[in-house]
């Protein structure tokens, strides 16, 4: 889960159940992975790693995780605003299982989410740059 630029988006699997990932900004990806193990029986891990600079001109207001799980008529908004090609079909894949938030999204949909915020993010003025290093230390 990410707020600023020192911060780091993470995308990581959960083991739970084949089916679903979840994705979220946090600022300390060990903590994160460890915390899981308090809400899935399985051990969770990192398949993709972001880092986030959020430029000043980012100006939503929300974190950039919740812009995905928002109501159709704003991310229409944003799709005409910023002129996006993946938020709209990225929602399709989200899960509403209760309890689960819109931060769990169907397997099938990972590549969506991965062009949105490859680019999707740089039109909102997130610059996200990949790190492979740390997802693979950190996992085991």
């Amino acid at each position: 889960m990410i707020y600023y630029i020192q911060d780091v988006n993470i995308i990581y699997l959960h083991n739970d159940s084949k089916e679903l990932y979840k994705f979220g900004i946090t600022h300390n990806l060990v903590t994160r992975l460890l915390d899981d193990r308090l809400y899935f029986s399985h051990r969770s891990e990192y398949i993709h790693v972001f880092e986030l600079d959020i430029l000043e001109l980012y100006c939503l207001h929300i974190e950039p995780d919740k812009i995905i799980g928002r109501h159709p008529e704003y991310i229409d908004k944003l799709n005409v605003q910023y002129n996006l090609k993946w938020l709209k079909t990225l929602s399709s894949f989200l899960t509403n299982h209760i309890g689960g938030g819109t931060e769990l999204i169907y397997k099938n949909g990972l590549d969506t989410l991965l062009q949105f915020i490859k680019n999707d993010f740089p039109k909102l003025y997130i610059i996200p740059t990949k790190l492979s290093n740390e997802k693979s230390q950190i996992n085991t």
